[in-house]
């Protein structure tokens, strides 16, 4: 009986596997076709410029010595070979074109679209590229950038494995709870971390982070929808890439361990944490920041999530020697953090009693009063 069963539950899963095969033969033909009308890399002919070239000619008056090995420096005026990503000429239009092919994931818990994306390498062979050529100040090529950073967005969005789980496992039907918790969710999270991966080496986040500057320099009442999609798009494509957890430091996945602080760094690099730190600062302003309030905050918890509270604070702390010379941790950075907040209040505190009013001055009031001999009489009454 218990094999007579097996034997069914791997024939189901068998049927199963074949169906997810012939959806993914049917769409990716299609994916692929429009993947590869998006543009691609040429050869062109550049000219060099060598800025220091005439300064050299002028230090330098001796026969020149060449060294195998040792590359001579270009001269101005001649050209090399770079190879260039140009656009395709239905480049905007592709683009929106995945879109529409990624939501037909939205109905399929395999995401057959999002495995057939990360096979064609999109992100580092398209997307990427892209951005980093396009000239956001250019009408057309801002639009580009967009909606290749609204992809990456989509193609980032966190998998919450044991949230897929245990929904899989509360379906009642018993077909449908098989599909959906016979799913090859590690291959997704491959996927999104080599993702991250690129993002980091080529340091795209520069342009992404270029897409919101003019916007947020706008003030509110010139907002439009427009450009309030655009600060949730890249707040959104930041708390994607920091839900991205890295792998642990061994065997094939010590590349991705220590993705996280590269990408910090970048943060950092970019300007990234003085626009979030601002949008916090101003979060008790709704009109402003307020409609951000969350995801700034998601952002901020999936920075600092592992890391203890306190470890926060002592970040830094006061070392001082002992009697034997040793170095020694002597007072905690929260400790003092304490006693410097206990201080200020103390001095605010004393302020504020030296400019306030006493008990009898609160009443005083003054009164003038003009005799019949237009004689003016100045007094001060207390009462």
């Amino acid at each position: 009986m218990v094999f007579k069963r097996s034997a069914a539950i791997k024939l189901k899963n068998a049927e199963l596997e074949t169906k997810r095969q012939e959806r993914r033969l049917v769409l990716e033909p299609a994916v692929l076709g429009v993947v590869s009308a998006l543009g691609g890399y040429e050869d062109v002919l550049v000219e060099n410029k060598n800025e220091d070239h005439d300064q050299d000619q002028e230090e330098d008056d001796d026969d020149e010595i060449e060294i195998e090995g040792q590359e001579k420096k270009p001269t101005p005026g001649s050209f090399r070979t770079e190879r260039v990503y140009k656009l395709g000429d239905e480049c905007l239009g592709c683009l929106k074109d995945l879109k529409k092919f990624w939501r037909l994931d939205e109905e399929d818990e395999n995401r057959t679209v999002a495995r057939i994306l990360y096979s064609s390498q999109i992100v580092p062979n398209d997307l990427l590229p892209i951005l980093l050529s396009t000239q956001i100040e250019n009408k057309k090529d801002h639009r580009v950038a967009l909606l290749c950073a609204d992809l990456i967005a989509a193609l980032t969005w966190p998998v919450d494995v044991a949230k897929e789980l245990k929904e899989a496992c509360d379906i009642e039907d018993e077909e449908e709870r098989r599909q959906a918790t016979n799913i090859d969710f590690s291959s997704l999270v491959d996927g999104q971390l080599s993702y991250k991966r690129d993002i980091v080496r080529t340091g795209a986040m520069g342009p992404i982070f270029r897409l919101i500057v003019p916007v947020i320099q706008k003030p509110k009442n010139e907002r439009t929808e427009k450009d309030e999609n655009v600060i949730s798009l890249v707040l959104h494509i930041i708390r994607n890439l920091l839900a991205l957890r890295d792998k642990p430091a061994s065997g094939p996945g010590i590349e991705e361990s220590h993705l996280q602080s590269d990408f910090i760094q970048q943060l950092s690099k970019f300007g990234i944490f003085d626009l979030l730190i601002h949008m916090s600062h101003g979060s008790n302003r709704f009109d402003e920041f307020g409609q951000w309030n969350m995801i700034v905050l998601n952002i901020w918890d999936h920075l600092f999530r592992g890391v203890d509270a306190e470890d926060l604070i002592d970040a830094e702390t006061c070392v001082g020697t002992n009697d034997t010379g040793e170095t020694i941790s002597t007072v905690k950075a929260s400790d003092k953090k304490l006693e410097s907040l206990l201080l200020d209040e103390e001095q605010a505190r004393k302020a504020k009693a030296r400019k306030s009013t006493t008990r009898h001055s609160r009443f005083g009031t003054t009164l003038s009063v003009t005799t019949v001999s237009l004689f003016f009489l100045p007094n001060q009454l207390t009462f």
